[in-house]
């Protein structure tokens, strides 16, 4: 699967992490219409529409320092590896119009400084996890498009910083 993901802009290659984005974004962390990652060290990984192929490579996880992941309108699929839960400053999680798998990994829960989460258009099933209300700083929360079942976990409650929640379509 990682072969897959270094067309264009050599990802997963075998030069330099900082290099992988082949020159084709700024140094500014705050622009979030760039392609590729932002370095020193890995903040920022964004391929909307980055021809991306395959499985989410559980690796993704050591990028301790990463706040904003969007891969949103790719070729996804499979599950979301477990170990993503792992990345404890992530602000940003948007892996909409996939064909991502399985359940919602309830691990998810643990990633607290999360401000915007998007599952939508994916073929998750199950239920939406309890766990997801932990978060606490969440402002936007996309799940519409899947195979969700259940009702909302009455935990979503106190989630007084949420403006948006998409859990149509299900």
């Amino acid at each position: 699967d990682g072969p897959n993901w270094s067309v264009g802009v050599n990802f997963l290659s075998e030069i330099d992490v900082c290099s992988w984005n082949n020159g084709l974004i700024s140094q500014d962390p705050n622009d979030t219409r760039m392609t590729g990652l932002y370095c020193q060290p890995v903040m920022l990984l964004n391929f909307v529409q980055g021809g991306l192929n395959g499985t989410l490579p559980w690796e993704l996880s050591l990028l301790s320092n990463l706040y904003f992941l969007t891969l949103d309108n790719n070729s996804l699929f499979g599950a979301i590896p477990t170990e993503l839960a792992r990345l404890s400053v992530l602000n940003n999680l948007n892996l909409a119009n996939n064909s991502l798998t399985g359940t919602l990994p309830t691990v998810l829960g643990e990633l607290t400084a999360l401000g915007q989460f998007s599952m939508s258009g994916n073929n998750f099933g199950g239920t939406i996890p309890t766990e997801f209300g932990r978060w606490t700083k969440i402002t936007f929360i996309g799940l519409d498009q899947n195979h969700l079942t259940g009702t909302i976990p009455s935990e979503f409650g106190v989630l007084t910083a949420m403006e948006v929640f998409f859990v149509s379509e299900n």
